[in-house]
């Protein structure tokens, strides 16, 4: 084969040389004449399905290929010396070409809406997203990042660590709450932190006040508020700066002004991007988030709730709710920050004294993924408490504060640990070296 055959004509080349090797999996490679660059090849593989004919080994014979396709045999020379000896070596080089060709057309579309964008209509965030997908499963560099050996991964923690103590800050989000930064250990990139919280008992004005604190230390907060309205988020703003409720229908003109002004004085007003949209999968997420990444950094991404995620699978309430909360823990990971997504109990909640696993709707998988769960529970209409229901790098679990709630910026604050069964916390764990450890089984 020609050393200076390009990445697109190797793989064309490959890809109908496995067709030929294994014509009854061709269906599999989801590939069309239109993918193919050569004409010829084009023809060629147009023409696969109508060639019933096999031999022996189960090939099917060029020469019927070329005869039912009108190709010569000779332009068809080139993909006959590409040897293929397995069905996974087939499968490889159709997703090659799948992805090659994905990414050109991307790269098309990108350049057109470059070239002439049309008002109020943004597609280039989502294409940005799948292209960079389409790539890096193409060029190996996925696999090259994510296969590291304990070394080095014990490498990479020292040096992260080493240069948090040096500048006396963590690389994770610090929120000011005890239950969050010391139990949980922070918010740390890559972690889906899910809350749980009954309807109504103020799960979004929890998650919008972590969110300001975060914004206040110079970090960018993304939040999909899919529950609520822009006005809605608005005025809950507005009212929060004035330390008056939303019910409050002497707030007047000026203290509009006022309240106004004020906010945008403030340093966390700008760096809190809420997005109102409902039902949005996966991909329109990434894109979001990859733009705002890229425009102002991100140090927490917030998704308000569940339920309005779009996982495009099918099924009953809980598939989805499964499929969805997996889509949300591999989003953490590509984007490398933090992720709060937020969720409901499930009927059940009615019977409960205090929040268990159990409750949590969808709480089968969500327990799975999740690294950190902790849920907002209202006992009565005076009492808000935050439960830490697991945290998979402290080992954290079933620990609980009081709350109290100011009106004034809709703040929460921590009153005293609540202990159940016991008037002391628990004790820490001794540390011991591996050799004097237990044996794990």
């Amino acid at each position: 084969m020609s050393s200076g055959m390009s990445p697109r004509d190797t793989a064309e080349r490959f890809a109908l040389s496995a067709a030929l090797r294994y014509p009854d999996l061709a269906e599999e490679a989801g590939l069309t004449a239109r993918d193919f660059t050569s004409g010829d090849l084009g023809l060629a593989w147009e023409a696969l399905e109508r060639v019933p004919f096999r031999d022996e080994a189960g090939r099917l014979p060029v020469a019927h290929l070329a005869a039912e396709s009108g190709v010569a045999v000779e332009a068809l020379a080139e993909a006959l010396r590409c040897a293929i000896f397995a069905p996974d070596q087939a499968r490889h080089w159709w997703a090659r070409l799948r992805d090659l060709s994905t990414s050109e057309r991307l790269a098309a579309e990108l350049v057109a809406l470059a070239r002439k964008q049309a008002p109020g209509d943004d597609r280039t965030g989502s294409l940005l997203a799948e292209l960079e997908q389409v790539t890096r499963r193409y060029s190996g560099e996925e696999v090259e990042r994510e296969v590291r050996t304990l070394a080095d991964l014990a490498a990479d923690y020292v040096a992260e660590r080493s240069a948090e103590l040096r500048l006396g800050r963590r690389v994770g989000v610090v929120t000011g709450l005890r239950a969050i930064d010391d139990w949980m250990g922070g918010l740390n990139p890559g972690e889906l932190s899910t809350l749980a919280a009954a309807g109504g008992a103020g799960k979004s004005t929890f998650v919008l006040d972590i969110a300001r604190r975060v914004a206040d230390q110079g970090g960018t907060v993304l939040v999909f508020a899919a529950e609520m309205t822009a006005r809605q988020i608005g005025q809950r703003e507005v009212h929060g700066e004035l330390g008056r409720p939303v019910s409050d229908r002497l707030v007047g003109a000026v203290d509009l002004a006022e309240a106004l002004a004020r906010i945008q004085g403030t340093e966390y007003a700008g760096r809190v991007v809420v997005d109102t949209r409902t039902r949005l999968a996966a991909t329109q997420v990434l894109a979001t988030a990859r733009r705002v990444q890229a425009q102002r950094g991100l140090a927490l991404l917030v998704f308000d709730h569940l339920g309005h995620w779009d996982p495009k699978v099918r099924g009953n309430e809980q598939e989805q709710l499964a499929a969805a909360i997996v889509q949300a823990k591999d989003l953490a990971k590509i984007l490398d920050v933090p992720f709060v997504m937020l969720c409901h109990f499930s009927r059940a909640r009615r019977e409960a004294t205090r929040p268990t696993m159990e409750i949590i709707r969808g709480t089968g998988k969500i327990d799975d993924v999740s690294d950190n769960i902790f849920a907002l529970w209202r006992p009565d209409l005076e009492r808000t408490e935050l439960h830490l229901l697991k945290c998979r790098q402290t080992g954290q679990q079933n620990r609980a504060m009081r709350l109290s709630y100011s009106l004034f910026r809709q703040q929460f604050s921590e009153e005293e640990e609540i202990f159940f069964g016991s008037s002391a916390p628990p004790p820490a764990r001794a540390h011991r070296p591996r050799e004097a450890a237990e044996a794990p089984f």
